[in-house]
């Protein structure tokens, strides 16, 4: 018989608690967030954004559906740094 995620938890173990398999995300939830608000991580530059022009959407359209590892941020007034 199949176990669930609600008999784990009545069985008494916590639906937070880690195993030797799971990271512990909790742990790391808070400071994580933290240096992404406060600019102590590149998050652009570890997800793999490319910033491009509201021409460029197509193509960026075309690339995203081929599977490539980008995330196009759309930027139609040209505002954002394209390094970002």
């Amino acid at each position: 018989m199949a176990t669930s995620a609600c008999a784990s938890v009545s069985a008494g173990r916590s639906p937070t608690a880690s195993t030797p398999e799971q990271t512990p995300v909790l742990k790391y939830n808070r400071q994580l967030m933290q240096a992404i608000l406060w600019d102590r991580l590149p998050i652009a530059k570890i997800v793999n954004v490319k910033v491009i022009n509201l021409e460029q959407a197509p193509e960026g359209y075309k690339s995203f559906d081929a599977g490539v590892a980008n995330k196009f941020v759309i930027d139609p007034h040209e505002q954002l740094p394209q390094a970002a």
